[in-house]
């Protein structure tokens, strides 16, 4: 929009500034609420239909939720053809995405193979061919794919997690595969949070697009995206550093961290 908003004034000869100014937001529990992030995962667990999960630590019944959902797509929705193993979390995560990019590659023939392109060349493929052979499928495995990437890879990279990472955890369950009910559909657009919260807001630093214009001939909206993901990531660091410093948060071994890559 931003790009378009130069490129329209410029077409009837004016030159207008256009700033893209992200923010970003940490919530924090004002208390400890593990026992009732407990409840919320009995809740998701009779939902999806998973039992016999005892563990009286929310981190590690929200990874065994994790484990179940992922076996479940691995072996049943993108009919993986190898035979049933004991596979940890990080590793079917992985197959899932690879798998189910694969089939959409071969599907649409992608010539990009990053999931960003993969995503966007997707969803153009499905509003152009509405009356394909191939569109449910294509809708399947776009569902897929997308919600495995929202477990991203910093869930498995740090030894401890935190209750506020629990929680978001948990919303990312609802949302994604708890489906159906009216209870569920107020949760995903109103979600209440398991206790009280303060939230801590930043403003990262504008990205003048006009300059970025002036520099470049054709400019990639992907590039520019980039650069404000990788500012917000940056600000989003300071600030869980700084929220590290000023305040004792809670946390507990990761289980997520027992399968991290490498």
């Amino acid at each position: 929009m931003a790009i378009q908003a130069c490129q329209s004034a410029r077409d009837k000869g004016n030159e207008i500034s256009s700033w893209l100014a992200p923010i970003i937001w940490k919530l924090r529990f004002d208390s400890d609420v593990r026992s009732k992030l407990l409840k919320e995962c009995e809740y998701v667990e009779a939902r999806l239909g998973i039992s016999d999960l005892v563990s009286n630590c929310a981190a590690q019944r929200v990874y065994q939720i994790y484990l179940n959902l992922a076996k479940r797509d691995y072996y049943q929705t993108i009919q993986a053809d190898d035979c049933f193993a004991d596979m940890p979390l990080r590793e079917l995560h992985d197959r899932i995405l690879d798998k189910s990019k694969s089939q959409l590659v071969s599907i649409i023939n992608i010539k990009e193979n990053n999931h960003q392109a993969v995503l966007r060349k997707t969803r153009q493929w499905l509003r152009q061919n509405e009356t394909h052979n191939e569109n449910q499928s294509v809708k399947s495995l776009l569902k897929i794919y997308r919600r495995w990437l929202r477990l991203n890879d910093c869930s498995f990279s740090s030894e401890t997690i935190s209750q506020e990472q629990i929680a978001e955890h948990i919303k990312r369950i609802r949302c994604d595969f708890c489906q159906g009910s009216l209870r569920d559909r107020i949760n995903a657009f109103v979600p209440q949070a398991a206790g009280p919260r303060t939230a801590h807001i930043r403003a990262v630093e504008p990205i003048a697009v006009h300059d970025v214009l002036q520099d470049q001939s054709a400019p990639d909206p992907a590039n520019i995206m980039q650069q404000v993901r990788d500012s917000m990531q940056q600000k989003l660091d300071a600030l869980n550093n700084e929220l590290e410093q000023r305040f004792n948060p809670i946390k507990v071994f990761n289980p997520f961290y027992l399968t991290h890559a490498g």
